[in-house]
């Protein structure tokens, strides 16, 4: 039977391997897009910006497709998202 912290490792190991693979988490959305707060991010229709949810109950996590993100930005053009262009927005879309 494996200990806690083994488990707890596998699942840290998990999530790593999934952010690995493309996936942006709402925190990686808001310092990309500039914007003041995860609730902007959470804000967002999932019309708009679509995202799926890993983990049951209180643990769930959203994660959003790198794919999903850039027809988000390109969508939203005065979101200039890039972090190469110097400037962002400051609220949601």
């Amino acid at each position: 039977m494996a200990t806690l912290a083994e488990i707890r490792s596998r699942a840290k190991q998990h999530e790593e391997a999934i952010l690995s693979l493309g996936w942006f988490t709402p925190a990686e959305l808001k310092d990309r897009w500039r914007f003041k707060s995860l609730s902007s991010i959470y804000a967002i229709p999932i019309e708009q910006l679509r995202y799926k949810e890993f983990g049951t109950g209180a643990k769930k996590r959203r994660r959003y497709r790198e794919d999903w993100v850039i027809a988000y930005e390109e969508a939203t053009p005065d979101l200039n998202s890039h972090p190469a262009s110097g400037s962002g927005s400051e609220t949601a879309a």
